[in-house]
């Protein structure tokens, strides 16, 4: 890390903490990517991180919501916001996933208004607020909110200080302008979210359209040619910096004795043959993220191509999420019911064309899932950036040539060359893509895989954090 940002007093707010503890001796770490990188660099230079405490025993492992983290090497402080039950299901499940999220994805058939529910998100953003003022000292001079959920937190905290320079990060995508003023709330937004000194985003697309939003909301602005925001809460900074991946750490895991056993297992296990071909998909259940599309562009593909039948595997990874929102528990079901009947309907004695692993598995085990896709499906209908794409690429390395069938709809998109890119709505175009990436040839693939490869290093985390989002 960067040698003149060690002496900065930087505050991370989060909704997701990044430590969990289950109970008194157990504590569930960072599972990679941007919690992770985050973690590392509160490690290096100290500081603050607040977050909803949602282990069973985060509460009764200090009396003052705040615990000093990693355990095994204490350097910097979790604290930690209580919230109930009631709260969580208005706050989190409620007015973020089934109103900011399903807008931001323009998906509004999702969309679910419940008047108590943005009552409840501005009073846990307050709460953020509150427990970030507590926190400040004389020497804080970085606070740094992450996502959506919070996007309030920072018009709160004009309440407390002006003197600290305040930004957020918007993980997720920002619709166009008709799309986010469906949000009954949507001005209040954008208020909350004008308080900061600099808000970053992953693609210039997304940019354009938060600046485009402001003014057409908001009569008092100046909006510069640079992206820079003058309103009634002074200057914001818009910037484009997208997330990457710890290249390093991934590269690592994936060559451990313990990868290469779990490999084997589930090779045995599947009968899965050194002859098959396999494509590999990792990704929450969630409905932005295409599976049911992809499940459909596969089989369209055993329709129109029977030669690859006994050929050809999905080894699709799916990982429960938002359980709570019936909204969700349907959509799970349908991938579940569908993956059944187009295994019912391909299947012979020795072979099925889908396996779908559902239980939950330490990180290890997902990059190895990755490393053993010679084809990778990251497909989802809309994205915020998408980091699966170059997990993908670095668990199977520079020396093992693959291929990313990748949507175009996945903000990492703008960033990455040698990709079989695709509209996951259009399954035969999608499986004409798909089709055209198996049957590549060798220096084809091994061409396009080096394009990759390079393109996807310049999208570091290191990098994210230290050029882009600390001043």
């Amino acid at each position: 890390m960067k040698d003149e940002f060690k002496n900065t007093e930087l505050i991370v707010l989060s909704n997701r903490e990044p430590y969990i503890h289950e109970d008194q001796d157990a504590v569930r770490s960072p599972a990679g990517g941007l919690t992770a990188a985050l973690d590392q660099v509160l490690q290096q230079q100290s500081g603050t991180w607040i977050a909803w405490g949602s282990g069973d025993a985060d509460f009764t492992v200090t009396t003052d919501q705040s615990v000093s983290v990693p355990p095994d090497n204490p350097s910097y402080t979790l604290k930690r916001v209580k919230l109930s039950d009631e709260e969580i299901a208005k706050y989190y499940y409620g007015y973020s996933n089934q109103v900011l999220w399903p807008i931001c994805h323009q998906l509004l058939s999702r969309v679910n208004v419940n008047p108590g529910y943005w009552e409840t998100y501005q009073t846990v953003n307050q709460r953020f607020a509150a427990a970030t003022a507590e926190t400040m000292t004389n020497q804080t001079e970085v606070i740094w909110v992450q996502d959506y959920h919070l996007a309030l937190v920072p018009k709160f905290l004009d309440e407390y200080t002006e003197e600290v320079t305040v930004q957020h990060f918007w993980h997720i995508p920002w619709p166009p302008d008709s799309v986010f003023r469906r949000i009954p709330e949507s001005v209040m937004l954008l208020h909350g979210l004008l308080a900061t000194d600099r808000i970053g985003f992953h693609t210039e697309q997304y940019r354009t359209s938060f600046i485009d939003t402001v003014r057409e909301d908001e009569v008092d602005v100046t909006v510069h040619s640079n992206g820079r925001i003058e309103s009634r809460y002074g200057t914001t900074e818009t910037y484009v910096s997208p997330v990457g991946v710890d290249q390093t750490e991934i590269e690592s895991s994936v060559g451990t004795e313990g990868s290469r056993m779990f490999q084997t297992a589930l090779r045995g296990n599947h009968r899965i043959t050194d002859a098959e071909t396999i494509i590999v998909a990792v990704d929450r259940l969630d409905y932005t993220k295409g599976i049911l599309h992809r499940l459909r562009t596969i089989e369209h593909l055993l329709e129109t191509h029977p030669e690859l039948h006994g050929k050809v595997r999905l080894l699709q990874k799916g990982t429960l999420t938002r359980e709570q929102i019936p909204a969700y528990r349907q959509h799970q079901q349908q991938i579940r019911e569908t993956i059944n009947r187009i295994n019912d309907r391909f299947r012979t004695n020795d072979w099925q064309p889908i396996i779908y692993r559902e239980q939950t598995d330490p990180r290890s085990k997902v990059l190895g899932l990755l490393s053993m896709g010679d084809l990778c499906m990251v497909t989802p209908v809309a994205d915020g950036l998408n980091l699966t794409a170059l997990e993908y690429v670095f668990a199977r390395g520079k020396a093992t040539p693959g291929k990313l069938v990748l949507s175009k709809y996945a903000g990492v998109s703008e960033y990455l060359e040698g990709v079989y890119t695709v509209n996951p709505h259009d399954i035969p175009g999608t499986t004409e893509q798909l089709a055209a990436a198996l049957t590549a040839t060798d220096v084809d693939q091994k061409q396009r895989w080096n394009r990759l490869y390079d393109t996807a290093t310049n999208l570091d985390i290191v990098d994210w954090i230290e050029d882009g989002n600390l001043p």
